[in-house]
């Protein structure tokens, strides 16, 4: 099972997001929450942000204990990049390119952890089963009935 959170269009250079989740990537949940809260760089609040909204979606979601979680993927990706003009001396102009950044990480289950079945779920199989069973009698519905054959006209008659 995987529990997935990202946050898209960060403005931070995803270089020095990197160097804040390579820092924590190898530690279990709750050190890796603690240091990321003590950090001092301007991207640990924003990596943060998304460990903790990937626990409250197993929390929520998917009724998994915080303890039976485990960090699979920390992906820091490239976002989208803006062009600004720098106004130069002699009337010249450079470009800057302002970076964003993507975040995605996903949860996993420590090994030995069994997943009840929530009650979600079991909502979305009812739901799943009820439309089956309405379009099975809509088909049969179509084959009971049968066409009523046309009038046969000829062309003199109106």
């Amino acid at each position: 099972m995987m529990i997935l959170a990202t946050h898209n269009n960060i403005r931070h250079s995803p270089y020095k997001m990197r160097v804040v989740a390579n820092a924590v990537k190898d530690l279990p949940l709750d050190k890796m929450r603690e240091r990321l809260k003590v950090s001092t760089k301007k991207a640990a609040p924003y990596i943060l942000k998304v460990v903790n909204a990937a626990v409250a979606n197993a929390v929520n979601n998917f009724s998994l204990h915080e303890d039976d979680l485990v960090l699979e993927q920390l992906q820091i990706g490239d976002g989208r990049k803006v062009r600004k003009p720098k106004y130069r001396a002699r009337g010249r102009m450079d470009v800057t390119r302002t970076r964003y950044s993507n975040i995605r990480v996903v949860l996993g289950l420590k090994d030995g952890v069994v997943v009840k079945e929530d009650k979600k779920s079991e909502k979305k199989e009812a739901k799943v089963e009820e439309k089956e069973t309405a379009q099975e009698t809509k088909k049969v519905k179509k084959a009971t009935t049968k066409a009523k054959p046309k009038k046969a006209t000829k062309k003199g008659d109106k």
